[in-house]
Protein backbone atom coordinates (compact mmCIF):
# COMPACT_ATOMS: atom_id res chain seq x y z
CA UNK A 1 0.00 0.00 0.00
CA UNK A 2 2.60 2.59 0.81
CA UNK A 3 4.50 1.91 -2.39
CA UNK A 4 1.04 2.55 -4.71
CA UNK A 5 0.31 5.92 -2.34
CA UNK A 6 4.13 7.04 -2.81
CA UNK A 7 3.73 6.32 -7.12
CA UNK A 8 0.48 8.48 -6.95
CA UNK A 9 2.24 11.49 -4.95
CA UNK A 10 4.90 11.39 -7.10
CA UNK A 11 2.64 12.04 -10.48
CA UNK A 12 0.75 13.77 -8.69
CA UNK A 13 4.17 16.40 -7.52
CA UNK A 14 5.04 16.00 -11.42
CA UNK A 15 2.09 16.80 -13.46
CA UNK A 16 2.06 20.60 -12.89
CA UNK A 17 5.94 20.81 -12.69
CA UNK A 18 5.94 19.37 -16.62
CA UNK A 19 3.15 21.59 -17.58
CA UNK A 20 4.65 24.74 -16.74
CA UNK A 21 6.49 26.72 -19.06
CA UNK A 22 9.86 27.63 -18.44
CA UNK A 23 10.88 31.27 -18.61
CA UNK A 24 13.58 32.91 -20.65
CA UNK A 25 13.87 36.78 -18.53
CA UNK A 26 16.21 39.12 -20.57
CA UNK A 27 17.26 42.16 -18.57
CA UNK A 28 18.46 45.02 -20.53
CA UNK A 29 18.57 48.66 -21.40
CA UNK A 30 16.67 50.19 -23.98
CA UNK A 31 19.72 52.04 -25.16
CA UNK A 32 22.24 49.13 -24.82
CA UNK A 33 23.00 47.70 -28.50
CA UNK A 34 24.04 44.48 -27.04
CA UNK A 35 20.95 43.70 -25.53
CA UNK A 36 18.85 44.26 -28.99
CA UNK A 37 21.55 42.37 -30.65
CA UNK A 38 21.25 39.02 -27.58
CA UNK A 39 16.98 39.64 -28.47
CA UNK A 40 17.01 39.21 -31.64
CA UNK A 41 19.55 35.97 -31.18
CA UNK A 42 17.88 34.29 -28.84
CA UNK A 43 13.98 35.46 -29.78
CA UNK A 44 14.27 31.99 -31.99
CA UNK A 45 16.01 29.94 -30.13
CA UNK A 46 13.19 30.61 -27.08
CA UNK A 47 10.25 29.86 -30.36
CA UNK A 48 12.19 26.60 -30.87
CA UNK A 49 12.35 25.65 -27.77
CA UNK A 50 8.76 26.66 -26.82
CA UNK A 51 9.80 28.80 -23.75
CA UNK A 52 8.50 32.11 -22.93
CA UNK A 53 11.18 34.71 -23.94
CA UNK A 54 10.37 37.82 -20.83
CA UNK A 55 12.48 41.02 -21.29
CA UNK A 56 13.07 43.37 -18.44
CA UNK A 57 14.14 46.87 -18.64
CA UNK A 58 16.39 47.25 -15.48
CA UNK A 59 15.58 51.26 -15.68
CA UNK A 60 12.17 50.68 -14.72
CA UNK A 61 12.99 50.29 -11.38
CA UNK A 62 15.40 51.45 -9.39
CA UNK A 63 16.21 48.63 -7.67
CA UNK A 64 17.08 46.59 -10.85
CA UNK A 65 18.99 49.56 -12.27
CA UNK A 66 21.30 49.77 -9.39
CA UNK A 67 21.42 45.45 -9.21
CA UNK A 68 22.61 45.39 -12.78
CA UNK A 69 24.26 48.64 -13.38
CA UNK A 70 25.44 48.35 -16.47
CA UNK A 71 25.99 44.70 -16.68
CA UNK A 72 23.88 43.87 -18.98
CA UNK A 73 21.97 42.10 -21.31
CA UNK A 74 21.91 39.45 -18.38
CA UNK A 75 19.90 36.30 -19.42
CA UNK A 76 18.08 34.31 -16.76
CA UNK A 77 16.41 31.02 -16.84
CA UNK A 78 13.47 30.25 -14.37
CA UNK A 79 15.51 33.13 -12.13
CA UNK A 80 18.94 31.57 -12.27
CA UNK A 81 21.63 34.02 -14.27
CA UNK A 82 23.17 31.47 -17.28
CA UNK A 83 24.99 34.12 -18.88
CA UNK A 84 25.88 38.02 -19.33
CA UNK A 85 27.06 40.32 -22.09
CA UNK A 86 26.67 37.18 -24.60
CA UNK A 87 25.49 33.79 -25.02
CA UNK A 88 25.43 30.58 -27.23
CA UNK A 89 22.51 29.43 -28.48
CA UNK A 90 23.84 26.00 -27.16
CA UNK A 91 24.60 27.40 -23.98
CA UNK A 92 21.03 28.98 -23.92
CA UNK A 93 19.24 25.29 -25.20
CA UNK A 94 21.32 23.12 -22.27
CA UNK A 95 20.36 25.49 -19.33
CA UNK A 96 16.34 25.37 -20.46
CA UNK A 97 16.65 21.15 -20.94
CA UNK A 98 18.50 21.55 -17.76
CA UNK A 99 15.55 23.61 -15.97
CA UNK A 100 12.72 20.97 -18.05
CA UNK A 101 14.94 17.83 -16.65
CA UNK A 102 14.69 19.70 -12.91
CA UNK A 103 11.47 20.04 -13.15
CA UNK A 104 10.61 16.45 -14.28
Amino acid sequence: MNDQSGDSTAEASTAPATTAPVTVTLMVRRTCGSCARVREQISPVCAALGVRLEVVDVDAETALAVEFGDRVPVVLVDDEEIACWEIDDEELEDAVRAARAARA
